[in-house]
């Protein structure tokens, strides 16, 4: 979900979480990614800052995930600093972060631009061009079947949840998750005052 609101929001989100942390801090995030895509918010390079990370970590490593075949990814470990050390060739006691000689604005900006420097390649994605094609293919026709028939153009949840999911992902992922989840961002939706649909339990072929 860390990437699921884009660049900016991922980028305050684990700066964020970086600046709560006390010295000698742990900051774990788990990824179903197992390229870059969600790892450059955590070790964004920058060597003007002590350790060599934009987050002035004291190290990260990773650790791949025993997931399921349908799934691949890696657990991703970022330390903070415990003593000293360097900001632009100044030593700065009590490393908590670059902020103490920075500021916090500048210090995220600077974050900012090291990420969006990190080149990656999504090499794992769980939705590949060809897949959505095919799922934009497969509710095209269920559109245009219910169309014809001149009823709204939706699907039962346990039948999209059907069409969506392969069989292995289905055994790790249940309709009962996939109907949480669609109940989630229903709610969500309607917090915000945009929700439209067919209610609890179908979704709309679009």
């Amino acid at each position: 979900a860390i990437v699921c609101a884009g660049d900016e929001a991922a980028c305050r989100t684990v700066f964020n979480a970086r600046c709560a942390l006390a010295p000698g801090g742990v900051l774990a995030v788990v990824t179903l990614h197992a390229d870059g895509k969600v790892r450059r918010f955590i070790d964004a390079p920058d060597e003007r800052v002590n350790g060599g990370y934009a987050l002035a970590w004291a190290s990260v490593r990773s650790m791949p995930l025993e997931a399921p075949p349908a799934f691949s990814g890696q657990a991703i470990i970022a330390t903070a600093p415990l003593g000293s050390g360097t900001v632009n060739g100044e030593r700065v006691e009590k490393l908590a972060a670059p902020a103490e000689s920075w500021g916090r604005d500048a210090w995220f900006e600077s974050y900012a631009r090291a990420v969006a420097g990190t080149a990656y390649t999504d090499e794992t994605p769980l939705l590949t061009p060809q897949r959505e094609a095919e799922l934009r293919v497969a509710f095209g026709m269920q559109a245009l079947g219910t169309s014809a028939k001149n009823v709204p153009a939706r699907m039962a949840l346990p039948d999209a949840y059907a069409l969506i999911f392969t069989a292995m992902e289905r055994a790790e992922y249940t309709l009962a998750d996939f109907e949480a989840d669609v109940a989630g961002w229903r709610a969500g939706q309607q917090r915000g005052g945009v929700c439209s649909g067919g209610g609890p339990s179908t979704i709309s072929a679009r």
